[in-house]
């Protein structure tokens, strides 16, 4: 039987970030389980249990966790990293940093973008003041600018609760 690829298992994401964020000492399958309901939104089934349980010995057949024999309680297994788990973590989980800055960069961008419509709507509210010939055309504009600025400032808010939230 072909054993489906790491990134194709159910809870793929969510395992490489709890791989990502602790260093796995002494941990039984409850534990990661624990960890995914705490960091995610995800319902308390049994067969949501049972995916985390199998990924967690695909990792210890690949060598990635193994278990400690002499740690195990009441009929519990408990499992601790490899050093090959390092090379899993290169492989697997995204890189925060490169994330992080790609975000930050987004919102540097749509911050500038707010201060030159800003910009834009005081000068138009100046111009209706100067050329009141025109003031229909430039309440149109400013009403094109506004909606604009809110649309930018909606998706500096959403990115704001990302990085927030995540790192």
């Amino acid at each position: 039987m072909k054993l489906l690829p790491y990134s194709q298992l159910p809870f793929f994401n969510e395992m490489m970030t709890v791989l990502r964020t602790n260093h796995i000492t002494s941990w039984q399958a409850n534990d990661f389980w624990k960890k995914i309901r705490q960091d995610f939104d995800v319902e308390k089934t049994n067969i949501n249990y049972q995916n985390v349980y199998r990924f967690v010995l695909r990792l210890e057949r690949g060598k990635f966790l193994i278990i400690d024999s002499d740690k195990n309680e009441m009929g519990c297994t408990t499992y601790s990293e490899t050093l090959k788990m390092e090379e899993f973590r290169e492989l697997f989980c995204p890189k925060e940093d490169q994330k992080i800055s790609a975000l930050d960069n987004h919102c540097q961008t749509l911050r500038m973008r707010v201060e030159i419509l800003t910009d834009q709507i005081e000068a138009i509210e100046e111009l209706k003041k100067e050329i009141p010939l025109f003031a229909l055309e430039l309440n149109n504009t400013c009403a094109s600018k506004r909606i604009e600025l809110k649309t930018i400032k909606t998706k500096l808010d959403v990115l704001n609760q990302i990085i927030f939230k995540k790192f």
